[in-house]
């Protein structure tokens, strides 16, 4: 090959690995461990059920008290009260997208009311 050619290939790989190390460097969205090691409880709504292993997608909305849980595009649950306010916050936060995906880990059998985790842990069970 011509020495041009690899002189310019060694330059673009410096580009893109400096690039991924500035990419790797960048705050993450969620930088409080107690909201990834948290398991939130999932309310589904009347009619609604949620399986273990399930991706949903908890969504910011200040209209609601409660924060919903997606299916795609349609609101399916809620959280519950007790593990929502940490969430929110970050969410909310200035860095925040606003949505957070989470994956269920448990379903009650009766009830129906699951428990879902937040990071790439979860997905690997």
């Amino acid at each position: 090959m011509g020495e041009n050619y690899l002189r310019q290939q060694a330059g673009n790989f410096r580009k893109r690995s400096d690039l991924a190390l500035a990419e790797a460097d960048a705050p993450m969205l969620f930088e409080r461990p107690e909201i990834l090691v948290t398991l939130y409880t999932v309310e589904p709504n009347a009619g609604e059920a949620i399986e273990v292993g399930e991706q949903l997608y908890v969504v910011l909305d200040l209209d609601q008290p409660r924060l919903p849980v997606c299916r795609n595009h349609e609101k399916i649950a809620h959280l519950g009260i007790s593990s929502e306010a940490a969430l929110r916050q970050a969410l909310d936060a200035e860095y925040g997208s606003g949505v957070v995906p989470i994956r269920v880990v448990e379903v009650a059998p009766v009830s129906g009311v699951g428990k879902a985790a937040i990071g790439t842990e979860v997905a690997n069970d």
